[in-house]
C-alpha cells in the first residue's frame, strides 16, 4: 500500500519521484514538463511540474483535432512575437486542397519535431496582411509549402522567379 505524502494524492515519499495523474506510473521529476503556472506540483528544487508525464502529454496533444493544434501553435507564436490574436478554434477551417497551390492538404500537424518540415502538405495559418494580427478576416489555411514559399517574398519577387523558371525550362528543352 502506497503512503500519501504532502498535498494531493499523487505525491510520493521521494521528492525526486512523481506519479503521473493519467498513467499512474511513478517516474522521476525529469519525466514531467516544467510548469509556468503558480499552482503546479513542486519538485525538490521548487520548480512547478505538470501532473501528467511527458509521454501522456504528447499522447494527449497528438489526439487533438488538427484545427485545435493549429490554434495552439498560432496562439503561442502570436504571444512570442507580440502579435494581436483574436481567433477561436471555429475560425480555423482546413480545406481539402491548398487554395494557393491546389495540392491536397493532409491535416497531420503536431506529430512532433522529427516530422517538422517534411510534409509540405500540412496545413498552416497564413496572415493575408502580415501587418495585421491573427483575426478571422485576416487568416487563410494554406499548405506548409505555399506558406514557406511566400513567407519572405513579395508578389513581384515571386513573379520574377516564375518568369526566370519559365525562360530557363524552355531553353533546357
Amino acid at each position: 500500500m502506497e503512503k500519501k505524502f504532502g498535498r494531493g494524492t499523487n505525491a510520493t515519499c521521494c521528492p525526486l519521484l512523481m506519479k503521473c495523474a493519467k498513467c499512474k506510473e511513478t517516474l522521476t521529476v525529469l519525466d514531467f514538463y516544467t510548469s509556468r503556472g503558480k499552482n503546479g506540483r513542486k519538485d525538490i528544487l521548487g520548480q512547478g511540474r505538470n501532473s501528467r508525464c511527458k509521454k501522456c502529454n504528447i499522447q494527449a496533444y497528438v489526439e487533438l483535432s488538427p484545427e485545435k493544434k493549429l490554434w495552439y501553435g498560432v496562439r503561442t507564436r502570436a504571444n512570442q512575437r507580440d502579435v494581436f490574436f483574436d481567433l477561436k478554434i471555429e475560425d480555423i477551417v482546413i480545406p481539402k486542397t491548398c487554395p494557393a497551390l491546389g495540392i491536397p492538404i493532409e491535416p497531420i500537424v503536431g506529430k512532433g519535431r522529427i516530422d517538422f518540415g517534411k510534409n509540405w502538405n500540412s496545413p498552416t495559418i497564413d496572415r493575408v496582411d502580415p501587418t495585421r494580427g491573427y483575426v478571422p478576416d485576416n487568416i487563410r489555411v494554406i499548405s506548409y509549402r505555399a506558406n514557406f514559399l511566400k513567407n519572405e517574398a513579395t508578389a513581384d519577387e515571386l513573379e520574377a522567379i516564375a518568369r526566370y523558371i519559365r525562360e530557363h525550362q524552355i531553353q533546357a528543352i
